[in-house]
């Protein structure tokens, strides 16, 4: 999605919308700063994915969060 395509229903009407704070502050207490949730939205489906995008938030998930092993 995050290359403009919807996965499902093929369209490129994909928009983007940063999260609410509300929404964001599910970080804010575990890693210490807010991580802006970026969702992916189609406008013909109504299909939508959320990203962060941002390299310093993902650099302290990975440093604080717990990794999760594949099986």
């Amino acid at each position: 999605m995050a290359n403009g395509e919807c996965p499902k229903c093929k369209s490129v009407s994909v928009y983007a919308i940063e999260s609410l704070f509300q929404q964001r502050s599910l970080f804010f207490g575990l890693f210490g700063s807010p991580a802006i949730i970026t969702y992916l939205v189609c406008t013909k489906c109504g299909y939508f994915e959320s990203y962060i995008f941002d390299k310093k938030s993902l650099a302290e998930i990975e440093h604080k969060g717990m990794y999760v092993k594949p099986i």
